[in-house]
């Protein structure tokens, strides 16, 4: 078995768009000891043929990539219990496959990691929509408790792909994602490893290139549609448990914020009395705090409105929303 400095885990379903770019970056790293573990969750397009004529090019890396073929589609977090199987490296890494990385992004990460005896590291990154990329600063200082308060209340992303993480946290605590739980999985799993950390730190550097412009992606539909995440809402229960449990203290703005985000796009894409009702009813003790949220001021309004039932005015938005739809058809 060959000795890897670093794993990284690339869980795809039909990325054939952009799975090309993503691997390219990987197999150009400066980081010799790299494994690549990609997991196909039953694609349907032409991604993993796309992917095997991306390793062709590098026969240098073809022995340390590895393909696992799920035989049906399992969703996100049993894709990244897959990677997590099948990982030999000292830490492990995790890249979307429509993402792409800097060439040295695991050298220096890796090296800071080993120089520093440190459990996590993480990055900046950059959000990037097409030919144009912000920069999301990620520079802070705490400890382990704060680094997760500050990634519960969104100062720090919870994201997996901009950490890199010692393998022997997963295995000694029994870390996983929650099979068929595909949306906040990645926060709950963040804030198992922080919690067990030993030593945390934060890389100075912008390595990685986070694709928002996903028009296909499951994610990205399923969110413009007005309904509950069930998922999320699962594994933000999952997270407070947690937090209570391992006596993480969490004001109850913190609580409050959390428990709004599964429910956001009924409000946010409401197009019915009963979605706003469904909304009111969710986590009913967190509606006082859309005030605190960074929506845009009108869907706090709205927000306010549902929570003291004011359907008269509800109905009204319902109606302009409808008329500005026609006239965007219509223009």
């Amino acid at each position: 078995m060959k000795d890897f400095s670093v794993s990284v885990i690339v869980p795809f379903y039909n990325a054939e768009s952009y799975i090309e770019k993503c691997a390219h970056s990987l197999f150009s790293q400066t980081l010799e000891g790299i494994q690549f573990v990609f997991v196909n969750d039953k694609s349907t397009d032409g991604s993993v043929e796309r992917l095997n004529n991306v390793i062709k090019q590098y026969p240098s890396r073809a022995m340390d990539v590895v393909i696992i073929n799920h035989e049906k589609n399992k969703g996100a977090a049993t894709s990244r219990n897959t990677g997590i199987e099948h990982v030999q490296g000292e830490y492990i890494g995790w890249v979307d496959a429509d993402d792409w990385v800097e060439q040295d992004m695991f050298e220096m990460m890796y090296n800071q990691a080993v120089t520093k005896d440190l459990d996590i590291v993480w990055i900046d990154f950059y959000n990037s929509y097409g030919e144009k990329e912000r920069l999301i600063s990620q520079e802070c200082d705490g400890n382990n408790l704060e680094y997760i308060k500050k990634m519960l209340n969104g100062r720090l992303s919870g994201v997996m792909w901009n950490k890199l993480t010692k393998r022997s946290i997963y295995i000694e605590n029994d870390i996983r994602f929650q099979d068929g739980l595909d949306m906040g999985e990645d926060l709950r799993v963040n804030v198992q490893l922080f919690y067990y950390s030993r030593k945390i730190e934060y890389l100075k550097g912008v390595f990685y290139h986070h694709f928002k412009m996903k028009i296909d992606s499951i994610t990205r539909i399923s969110f413009f549609k007005p309904k509950i995440n069930l998922d999320w809402l699962e594994n933000t229960k999952a997270i407070i448990a947690f937090a209570q449990d391992c006596g993480i203290e969490l004001s109850e703005t913190e609580v409050g914020l959390m428990k709004l985000g599964p429910k956001v796009n009924l409000l946010v894409r409401g197009v019915d009395i009963n979605t706003f009702k469904t909304w009111r009813i969710i986590f009913p003790e967190a509606n006082r705090f859309i005030w605190k949220t960074s929506l845009p001021f009108h869907y706090k309004i709205i927000g306010c409105c549902a929570d003291k039932e004011y359907w008269f005015l509800l109905n009204l938005w319902i109606k302009l929303k409808r008329l500005f739809k026609r006239n965007e058809i219509g223009s």
